[in-house]
């Protein structure tokens, strides 16, 4: 996710930084190496800095990759419904020059959803308790997969919901969802690993 921070007018901003982010990423360059095309992109142009979030997921090596530079947290919801809420590392790209903008290597755990939002979305009486407050109301433990595979329509409907419940009124903003399945539900009920009954002699 990119966030142009309240930009008048972010497309000179987003044109520059879009290529950038498509090439790097699509040819799975470290991140660190991402982040510092982009920097130069954003001063060579001199466009100004650009809030950067990335979720890099790794299935093979169970691995997940978590960048953020400017956002505000990245929330982190399990089956249980525990939070956990991952800070910004760094302010925004380009803000700095010789800035080192850090990332997190974490486990990949199954079952789990993540969310990003850009700075838009938290505006209301309660801005300062949150982005707990919303990822709370969202209850991504029973609907996180839901969410992200709803249409459209119904996932602005359950998002919608939680920001009225969370006494938040952005004007505009972005919330971007990713859940990790975890094993089919039936894998995960005992009586599944029982071996069938046998049926009964007929009388």
């Amino acid at each position: 996710m990119v966030d142009a921070l309240g930009r008048a007018n972010p497309e000179p901003l987003l044109s520059a930084a879009e290529p950038v982010l498509v090439s790097a990423l699509g040819q799975c360059a470290p991140l660190h190496e991402v982040v510092n095309k982009l920097k130069d992109v954003l001063f060579q142009r001199g466009v100004g800095p650009l809030a950067l979030g990335v979720l890099r997921i790794d299935p093979s090596e169970q691995k997940l990759e978590i960048l953020n530079a400017g956002l505000p947290h990245i929330g982190c919801v399990d089956n249980t419904g525990a939070i956990s809420l991952e800070p910004a590392l760094s302010n925004p790209v380009g803000l700095l020059p010789d800035e080192h903008h850090s990332y997190k290597l974490t486990s990949l755990t199954a079952d789990t959803t993540l969310c990003v939002f850009s700075e838009g979305v938290l505006q209301g009486s309660r801005a300062r308790s949150l982005p707990r407050d919303l990822v709370s109301e969202l209850h991504l433990e029973r609907w996180g997969g839901r969410l992200c595979s709803a249409p459209i329509d119904e996932s602005s409907r359950l998002v919608s919901g939680a920001l009225w419940r969370s006494h938040l009124s952005p004007e505009e903003g972005v919330c971007l969802f990713v859940h990790l399945p975890g094993p089919p539900r039936d894998s995960l009920d005992p009586a599944s690993t029982r071996p069938p009954k046998k049926s009964s002699p007929r009388p």
